[in-house]
């Protein structure tokens, strides 16, 4: 699974969002807004106006979102043991593929 965060210096949320991922054991490619002018038209783009900007190969959102960051990593976790999990209500399924 590929994540990007796009941070800039001091920020707050992306030091919690940063530590999050990494407690989790999860590799992301961090990207400074303030020094890749590309980037910041991308997130701008998107019409993000706050960081951190993360974003998934199927998802993105602003800010330090723990709920978005424990699905990532549970997402991670089955990727890697070959299993599905989706979500169904207050109630999970778990299939190979």
């Amino acid at each position: 699974m590929r994540i990007s965060i796009f941070t800039k210096p001091h920020c707050v949320q992306c030091n919690a969002t940063c530590r999050a991922l990494d407690k989790q054991g999860i590799a992301y490619q961090l990207i400074d807004l303030t020094e890749d002018e590309q980037a910041l038209q991308r997130v701008r783009a998107l019409c993000y106006q706050q960081v951190p900007v993360v974003m998934t190969e199927d998802d993105h959102w602003s800010g330090f979102c723990p709920d978005k960051l424990s699905a990532v990593a549970v997402r991670g976790r089955n990727e890697s043991t070959g299993l599905f999990f989706q979500p169904i209500g207050k109630h999970a399924s778990v299939y190979l593929y």
